[in-house]
């Protein structure tokens, strides 16, 4: 493969791994803290 297509093809790799490893995390942190976050407010 020539190195654009690799660098390419390793930073989506990398992309799609690092955004499933956050989307879990997001979607716990805003449901269990988004309550948290308005009381604080008021």
């Amino acid at each position: 493969m020539p190195p654009p297509v690799k660098l390419l093809l390793s930073s989506m790799v990398l992309f799609n791994i690092g955004f499933y490893l956050v989307v879990p995390f997001l979607a716990v942190h805003l449901s269990d803290d988004l309550g948290f976050a308005t009381r604080s407010a008021r």
